[in-house]
């Protein structure tokens, strides 16, 4: 067997391994794809290296303290507002680098404001796709946006991020300390988890995405969204309440109004 792209000395990748890339190699992604693989593409220079690696893999999958279930697909194969909701709470990682979505917006076809409104262009070809394709375009020519489509040509913007993995790299990439402006607004949380136009067209459930759904319960909060000109009065923005992390605050809910 072809060893590749040793990673540490005497841990070795079997080649045909092509969701891990060589230039974003880390163990986040390591330990799932062994998971996915049942252990059987890693290999060591010893057996009982080889053993540990392998009981590693089997263990439960864990994010922080609390267990979560990865999301697939079908996860988004529903209408935007729904899943912008379920996506609250959700830990999203890119490349081992993210944290809990605490803030979302919807966009449908039947939605002004959408980018798929007047139909499919070269650039929002991506919001075509199928439930959980990863869309990415350019706001105001020089922030990158993250969307996850749901039923076809619709897609929900993730606004906002509490940071929890890669820390580190995520302030030096914003050149920024403080953690509660690190992934605040969708250009600077693309920047935080070094999303380019590159990731347009990828899966959400697929390296180096990482999407994994809480046990804990969230209270959710909705208000108008943001920058927009057009059908600004339908409340499809979507925030985790008193989070110190949204991008903007949501006003306070007025007597019989619901959210």
């Amino acid at each position: 067997m072809k060893v590749v792209n040793n990673p540490r000395p005497g841990l070795h990748r079997c080649p045909h391994l092509s969701c891990l890339s060589p230039l974003r190699w880390d163990w986040h992604s390591f330990w799932r794809s062994a998971r996915q693989a049942g252990g059987r593409c890693f290999f060591a220079n010893d057996e009982a290296t080889n053993a540990r690696l392998l009981a590693m893999t089997k263990q439960p999958s864990r994010l922080g303290k609390r267990v979560s279930t990865g999301l697939n697909d079908a996860f988004f194969a529903r209408p935007p507002d729904l899943v912008a909701r379920a996506l609250l709470g959700v830990r999203l990682l890119v490349n081992g680098c993210g944290g809990v979505i605490v803030e979302t917006e919807a966009y449908g076809p039947d939605d002004e404001a959408s980018h798929s409104f007047k139909g499919l262009t070269k650039t929002n070809a991506a919001m075509f796709g199928p439930p959980g394709t990863v869309y990415i375009y350019r706001s105001y020519g020089r922030h990158w946006c993250l969307n996850f489509v749901c039923t076809r040509a619709s897609a929900v913007l993730i606004r906002a991020l509490e940071p929890v993995e890669g820390l580190g790299l995520m302030a030096a990439r914003r050149s920024v300390s403080d953690a509660r402006i690190l992934c605040r607004g969708p250009g600077n949380l693309c920047q935080a988890l070094g999303v380019t136009n590159e990731f347009n067209g990828f899966m959400a459930s697929s390296p180096p995405f990482s999407l994994h759904a809480s046990q804990d319960e969230t209270i959710v909060v909705t208000g108008p969204r943001i920058g927009i000109s057009k059908a600004r009065d339908r409340p499809w923005r979507f925030g985790i309440l008193n989070s110190a992390y949204v991008s903007r605050p949501f006003r306070p809910p007025q007597p019989g109004e619901t959210s």
